[in-house]
């Protein structure tokens, strides 16, 4: 699975921690994810990719390679 949340932010102009204040996380919370070392929880992740304006699966891509 490969994380573009770094990407979008960037492409918004949007930092880690504008991010994390907007979701009531932490800013070590917003790195993790991006680096994938954990995942938000499902709420939170609707709830990114709304504030994003993007689908989920935009954010965290999985590579249909690594499912089989």
């Amino acid at each position: 699975m490969e994380c573009k949340l770094k990407e979008i932010l960037k492409g918004r102009g949007m930092s880690q921690t504008f991010l994390a204040k907007q979701l009531g996380v932490t800013n070590q919370a917003v790195y993790t994810w991006t680096v994938q070392t954990s995942y938000p929880s499902l709420l939170v992740a609707y709830k990114l990719a709304d504030m994003l304006d993007v689908e989920v699966t935009d954010i965290w891509v999985v590579n249909k390679k690594e499912e089989k």
